[in-house]
């Protein structure tokens, strides 16, 4: 016995069947089963199978319809041509889920006397149900007026495999589509609460510069009046009223430049400046604080850091008079 005897031969026709069934898949895929997919996967079934006129029908999302319809004629395949059907023999395949395979239906017993089935003449018929995980979709139908037992078994159980590839990407194409719309959904409320956002921080930039501009007019005319001869109870008016706005300042600077920062208004402004003058500013600033507290604020300043810096001083300050004031705060 040679290898060649020990291998496996696929026989032709089901050869042939694999690579239309492929053909399908590849097609549905692309289409995502929209009504052009359909169209084509119909003419796709007439030249495959001897059917005579094909149609597919949907109960999704609203009334049972006709996505796309396709007859064969003896000048060739047209697609989107309409034709009447029984609605008994797709209410049967619809209500108990099974697939129709009719050899003669107008000897069928169960047909026979339909009017429909009279009217139109058809013998040959073939329908399956398109099925997806919340129940039966709709029905791929075939049929053939001229010709009994144009179909059998094996052209059933190839129709409900497409019928199975039809169903997936229907729900493929649904998901799809419920997942687009929920990221634009999503999309859109972020921008909106990014637009939000940006709007309260300019505000918030706004108020907080309108607010320090009339409490530095405030503070100036309190630290004046300091300097007056004065009781010695309304000195001590004044100088709560000070560090009342000194720490009110401290939290509408700290406002002015969070809001900033989020509606993206903050400007970095380097410049060239003297670092131990600077410290020395920062540490005027919080004195009182310290002083009130107790504390002794030493600075040492290593020699070798270089005086002279180039960076944003006002930020650098901000730096400054922030840790100082925690440090100050929390010990």
């Amino acid at each position: 016995m040679t290898p060649r005897n020990l291998g496996y031969r696929i026989p032709q026709q089901e050869l042939e069947r694999l690579t239309q069934l492929s053909r399908i898949s590849d097609l549905l895929n692309r289409s995502l089963a929209g009504d052009d997919g359909f169209e084509q996967l119909l003419k796709t079934l007439l030249e495959m199978l001897p059917a005579e006129r094909a149609f597919v029908l949907l109960e999704v999302g609203g009334p049972a319809r006709i996505a796309a319809s396709c007859s064969r004629t003896d000048k060739g395949i047209l697609d989107d041509a309409p034709f009447e059907y029984s609605e008994v023999m797709l209410g049967a395949v619809l209500s108990l889920g099974e697939a129709l395979l009719l050899t003669d239906a107008s000897a069928d017993v169960r047909y026979r006397n339909c009017e429909r089935v009279r009217s139109t003449g058809v013998r040959s018929v073939l329908c399956v149900p398109l099925r997806g995980p919340q129940g039966y979709l709709g029905a791929v139908y075939l049929d053939n007026r001229r010709e009994a037992g144009a179909f059998d078994r094996s052209h059933l159980e190839w129709l409900g495999i497409v019928a199975d590839l039809a169903g997936s990407a229907l729900e493929r194409a649904r998901y799809l589509s419920e997942l687009k719309i929920l990221v634009e959904e999503r999309t859109r409320e972020r921008d909106q609460a990014e637009q939000a956002a940006l709007a309260k921080s300019a505000f918030l930039a706004n108020m907080s510069h309108e607010i320090r501009t009339p409490m530095n007019g405030v503070l100036g005319m309190a630290r004046l009046a300091q300097q007056c001869d004065a009781s010695p109870v309304l000195q001590s008016y004044l100088g709560i009223i000070v560090n009342s706005a000194e720490s009110l300042l401290d939290i509408l600077n700290d406002i002015l430049d969070f809001s900033k920062l989020e509606a993206g208004l903050l400007d970095y402004d380097p410049a060239p400046f003297q670092l131990r003058e600077l410290i020395d500013s920062a540490l005027k600033t919080v004195a009182l604080k310290a002083h009130e507290k107790g504390l002794e604020l030493v600075c040492s300043v290593d020699r070798r850091i270089p005086d002279r810096l180039t960076t944003d001083p006002t930020r650098l300050r901000q730096v400054l008079i922030n840790l100082l004031g925690n440090a100050i705060k929390f010990t």
